[in-house]
């Protein structure tokens, strides 16, 4: 049966899909908070999208501590929301 065929394959692309959507960025910055390599870092930013217009941030020192955390509507200009 070609149904039986073709579920396995839309349950797979459905899930891939869905975890591109809500996937986790890791980035890592210097000491200056410009972007790194995982050797030189001295912070590291988790970066969620939420939706379009909506990233959550989560910034942590390099040894794992959080720094802060919050809503940003620009990533690039660190605009946060609500401000």
């Amino acid at each position: 049966n070609t149904m039986k065929n073709i579920k396995p394959i839309l349950i797979v692309l459905s899930l891939t899909i869905f975890q591109q959507a809500f996937a986790q960025e890791k980035i890592y910055l210097g000491k200056d908070w410009k972007k790194s390599t995982k050797e030189n870092a001295h912070f590291y930013r988790i970066l969620e999208k939420k939706n379009d217009s909506l990233y959550y941030v989560e910034d942590f020192y390099i040894s794992g501590v959080m720094q802060m955390d919050g809503h940003f509507t620009n990533v690039e200009k660190e605009t946060l929301h609500g401000t």
